[in-house]
Formats: C-alpha cells, sequence, structure tokens
C-alpha cells in the first residue's frame, strides 16, 4: 500500500512552514491537507522565550499520482526502462507504457500485464474514498489484443452454428471475455456464458437451433443403411429400384427404369418392356423363368417344385426340361 506523503515544516509564522512544504512536494495547496502542530508565539518581550510555528503538510492521495509512484518502484525493481503515460478516458485512467524491448512486462497472452494491472488497482484504490478504474498498456498491445479475439468469436460462432455443437474458448481473463460476449451479443442464432472458476473460466458459445443440422457423416450412414446389397432402398419391407439400369434377357440392352412417375402409372415403355421381358425369359427359361416386372435378371428365383424342405439353388435347370433330356437318351426296346 502506498503510504501518505508527509512533511512537518518549522517556521516564524504558519504562512512560511506551509509555502515552505508546498515547495519541497511541489504540489498545490488544493492537493495537501495541513495540520497545525504548534502556533507560533513571540515570548516575553517579543523576542525571549519565543517558539516558532509547526506544521504538517499530508499529501491527498491522488490517483495518477499514486500510481505513478508505485509503477516507477515495480520498473526500478524490475530494470526496466520505460515512459509513463497517462490519460483519462470514459472516467477510466489509461496508463501507456512507451519503451524499447518491454515483452517482458506483457507476458503470454498478457497475463504478466493483467497481473500488474491488478496490482496497481488495488494499491491506488486503497487510499482513495471512491474508486477508479486502471487500465494498463503496452505500446497499443490491448487494441491489437482486442482485435484478435474478436476476429476469433466470429470464427467460433460461425463454427458452433455451422455444426450445430457447442465450442469451448480457452481460459481468458475478465476483460477478454467480456470482448467475447459484447463482440456476440447481436447474433440472435447462438448464446454465450462462461464457465468454470478463475484464473481457468472460459467462454462457452452455443447454438440456438442444434437440431437443424445435419451431419454428413450421420448423412452417409443413413444412406448405407437403407441400400440392399444390390443397391436397392428397402422401404417398409418393400424393395424399390429406383432410377436402376436392367438388362433385358434379350436383345440385352440397357433401359432406364423408373417408378418415379408424375402420375403415379407406368408409360406405354415400361409396359412394352415388362412384356417383351416376360416372352424373352418364358422361351429360355420356360415357366418357372419369369422374370418379375421392374426386378433384375440376378433376382430370378426358381419357385419350389417338391413338397417338404426340398431347395433348389439359384440358377437349377427346371425339372421339366431334365425330364426331356433324359427321355431323348433311352432308345426304344423292341418286343420282337
Amino acid at each position: 500500500m502506498i503510504q501518505p506523503i508527509s512533511i512537518e515544516k518549522t517556521a516564524r509564522t504558519v504562512e512560511e512552514a506551509l509555502r515552505a512544504a508546498l515547495d519541497e512536494l511541489q504540489v498545490e495547496q488544493n492537493d495537501v491537507e495541513v495540520q497545525v502542530i504548534e502556533e507560533a508565539s513571540k515570548g516575553f518581550l517579543g523576542f525571549i522565550g519565543g517558539r516558532p510555528a509547526r506544521v504538517l503538510v499530508t499529501v491527498k492521495p491522488d490517483a495518477v499520482r499514486d500510481a505513478v509512484r508505485f509503477l516507477r518502484d515495480v520498473f526500478q525493481r524490475m530494470d526496466v526502462t520505460a515512459e509513463i503515460q497517462t490519460e483519462w478516458r470514459d472516467k477510466n485512467l489509461l496508463i501507456q507504457f512507451v519503451g524499447d524491448d518491454l515483452g517482458i512486462l506483457i507476458g503470454r497472452r498478457g497475463d504478466t500485464l493483467d497481473a500488474l494491472q491488478y496490482l496497481t488497482n488495488l494499491v491506488v484504490n486503497r487510499a482513495l474514498d471512491g474508486h477508479v478504474r486502471i487500465v494498463l498498456d503496452v505500446e497499443n498491445y490491448r487494441q491489437r489484443r482486442e482485435e484478435t479475439l474478436v476476429r476469433l468469436a466470429k470464427r467460433l460462432a460461425d463454427k458452433a452454428k455451422r455444426t450445430g455443437t457447442r465450442v469451448v474458448l480457452e481460459p481468458m481473463s475478465p476483460q477478454e471475455r467480456r470482448i467475447i460476449h459484447t463482440t456476440l451479443q447481436e447474433d440472435d442464432r447462438i448464446s454465450t456464458h462462461s464457465e468454470g472458476e478463475d484464473p481457468f473460466r472460459k467462454v462457452v458459445i452455443i447454438p440456438k437451433n442444434p437440431a437443424r443440422r445435419m451431419r454428413s457423416n450421420d448423412s452417409d450412414a443413413m444412406k448405407t443403411n437403407l441400400k440392399s446389397d444390390r443397391g436397392a432402398t428397402r422401404t417398409g419391407g418393400r424393395k424399390s429400384f429406383s432410377d436402376e439400369k436392367i438388362k433385358t434377357t434379350g436383345d440385352h440392352q440397357w433401359a432406364n427404369r423408373s417408378s418415379d412417375r408424375h402420375d403415379g402409372r407406368p408409360d406405354q415403355t415400361e409396359i412394352d418392356g415388362n412384356q417383351k421381358e416376360e416372352k424373352e425369359s418364358t422361351r429360355q427359361f420356360g415357366n418357372y423363368g419369369n422374370l418379375r416386372p421392374g426386378a433384375n435378371k440376378r433376382d430370378y428365383r426358381m419357385p419350389r417344385p417338391f413338397s417338404g424342405n426340398t431347395k433348389i439353388s439359384r440358377g437349377a435347370t427346371p425339372l421339366s426340361t431334365v425330364a426331356a433330356k433324359e427321355s431323348d437318351k433311352e432308345e426304344p426296346q423292341d418286343n420282337d
């Protein structure tokens, strides 16, 4: 704590003692408090046993003077040479340091400067009746840091709105957190608040409508789960072959099929293609080879001609064809 400056002076009169004290302190009378310790007396016959006047002059607390005194003492102990400039701005006392190699006063992300500012406010305001906010700066470092924080706040706010997730910033001082809150307070699509305890308190940016997002990886996973092994999309247990190229069995032509008609009915091209597929399938595979309209040749399944659990694998020859081949191999017997 800064001790008040007091000086005691002795002179033939109180006025002379006060004038001597003001000259030594280099202050005005309005800046000091005067206490008369002893009045002057002339003594017997005007010169025998007379006593001079004694006054105690104390300098009133002053924010600028006390702050400069404290900072000069700190700089002397740190072996730092810097010019101290003071300015009143919006009822705040701004103290600017100018010099060479003053990075030691800033520290990592302004930590040293913030600590020095806290101590200066604490020391100066203890001697004052009111409260004065003192802001320390090193060659406009605060302004450059504020511009950086504004850009950071806007960029992370865009990220929160784009991804739909909350974004947590690094721990900051109260002044820097205030800059983040002030920068984003006009954006109605996000909200900000602080979490944690100092000195690890940090700002959190939260989007107000996180449900509207659709992340790309979730969308891809959903599409993959809805695809069958052949690329058909399953809808309610049925297969919809929308916009799938189907190769016919007859002339090996590729036809574009689409089940999404504007009126919900197939056009004539699709009807003719289905009839052609049925005729060609019947010619090659018999009655068992009819393809379902809109189905791929790979979807061909033999019906079960036998009872029980007998299974016929894909591509098996129909029973009628096997019987015909066996009858051709047998020769007729001569009864003669």
